[in-house]
């Protein structure tokens, strides 16, 4: 199938955003395996070194939720010339298409992300709490990654080849 150009360059680099995006919350993830589960005190506690990796997985957990939800998910649509309409819309289409294993699980995990860029936690405790809900669901958001390049392979005709799965059998 051939592609409009403009569209096929958008999605390329959204989708690159977001594997890039993607790598490097594994990495933070990987970084924070001795740190985990956390609690108030354990993270009142913790070294500069070890909250710095704290807050990059925050933000890069938060920049990956976005790009799919705002950008990656849209392009799609786009490639395939779907009419674009409400972010419901959108998220239903993904779940149909077998990107998001769920709405419900999407939904949570932009809860959590919405809980670190605008309700971010006062306590200790509450910030513990809400980054060991995020470390424990980081797989199932990369795995949206994955989905998408396994999706886009099969059914749209794209390549794909620069981009390797993210997850195998013993991480994913």
């Amino acid at each position: 199938m051939k592609y409009d150009k403009r569209i096929a360059e958008l999605f390329l680099t959204n989708f690159n955003e977001a594997y890039r995006s993607a790598k490097l919350l594994l990495m933070s993830y990987e970084r924070l395996v001795h740190l985990i589960p956390l609690n108030g005190v354990s993270l009142a506690g913790l070294r500069a070194d070890d909250l710095d990796k704290l807050d990059a997985f925050r933000v890069r957990y938060c920049d990956l939720q976005d790009c799919l939800g705002q950008k990656v998910f849209r392009s799609i649509l786009s490639l395939e010339e779907e009419i674009i309409s409400s972010n419901l819309d959108t998220l239903n289409k993904m779940e149909k298409r077998g990107i998001l294993n769920s709405f419900d699980e999407w939904k949570g995990l932009r809860e959590i992300r919405n809980l670190f860029s605008h309700d971010y936690p006062e306590t200790d405790e509450e910030k513990a709490e809400i980054l060991n809900i995020a470390y424990v669901n980081t797989l199932k958001l990369v795995k949206t990654v994955d989905n998408i390049i396994n999706y886009v392979k099969r059914n749209l005709e794209f390549s794909m080849n620069s981009f390797p799965l993210l997850l195998n059998k013993e991480n994913g």
